[in-house]
């Protein structure tokens, strides 16, 4: 959250493994918002849900329900399901890949 509440894309980057086509999708959301004048620091996110699907020393996988909370100039928002995967990286958790 704070990456995005700075508008940061160089720490966005860092939240991923090297290479992630998520952390791409994401870098290119986070620049559509900048683009549109967007205050990031009033965007909410509303987790309805998260499980732990796969708990290994090195791969974390959830599966995960939000919704954007609607606010200012962000209209009201449906649930979206997101299957999370992470790998540990120098002793890091790090996001691999996100799929609906």
């Amino acid at each position: 959250a704070a990456a995005w509440a700075a508008g940061d894309v160089r720490r966005l980057r860092s939240l991923y493994v090297e290479g992630s086509t998520a952390a791409d999708a994401d870098v290119r959301g986070l620049r559509r918002w900048l683009e549109r004048g967007v205050a990031l620091p009033t965007i909410d996110t509303q987790l309805l849900r998260a499980q732990v699907v796969v708990d290994e020393p090195d791969l974390l996988v959830l599966a995960v329900t939000d919704r954007l909370v609607p606010g200012g100039s962000l209209p009201a928002d449906t649930p979206s399901d997101w299957r999370i995967r992470m790998r540990r990286v120098d002793g890091e958790w790090r996001v691999a890949s996100v799929t609906r």
